[in-house]
């Protein structure tokens, strides 16, 4: 089994480092997915410093990070396809307005950010699951990231961890 740390819209500027609970929960993972907005490559690093990463384009992202990060990453875990990307738009159908990007790519689990709002949900047979934001709230009700496991071709538990309010 592998244990995945999703995060996006951490939006940490070069002088800033993630939060305490981001660290501590990264050491028990086997890979972080960054679903965008990670801001400037200082913070890039700062993410890619957790451990292995997969990292999509956000829109706050620096534009000397739009040559790095694609706009729909993926990676195969355990023999799962995960798709990432960050989302744009209102909170409010975000899932329906990424569908018609990620329907055909064959994607088990869609991980995806930019509204800050916790979701794990499913539309067309993909698990699509929001972290959150670890670092800025808006308009959740606690900060967050997400947990993923995956075995044997599965997903075996997919979970919000909230990590402060």
């Amino acid at each position: 089994m592998k244990r995945l740390l999703i995060l996006s819209d951490t939006h940490l500027a070069e002088d800033e480092a993630l939060p305490v609970a981001v660290t501590d929960l990264a050491k028990d993972c086997d890979l972080v997915i960054h679903a965008g907005d990670v801001v400037t490559p200082g913070a890039l690093a700062k993410v890619r410093a957790l451990g292995p990463a997969t990292v999509a384009l956000g829109n706050m992202d620096h534009l000397a990070l739009e040559g790095l990060l694609p706009e729909v990453a993926e990676v195969t875990v355990e023999g799962v396809k995960i798709g990432v990307i960050h989302g744009w738009g209102a909170p409010l159908g975000i899932v329906q307005r990424i569908l018609p990007k990620v329907r055909t790519q064959g994607f088990a689990v869609v991980v995806y950010g930019h509204s800050h709002m916790p979701d794990i949900s499913g539309a067309e047979g993909i698990l699509f699951l929001n972290p959150g934001s670890p670092t800025d709230r808006r308009g959740a009700p606690y900060r967050s990231v997400g947990i993923l496991e995956v075995e044997d071709g599965e997903v075996a538990d997919a979970r919000i961890v909230e990590i402060g309010r």
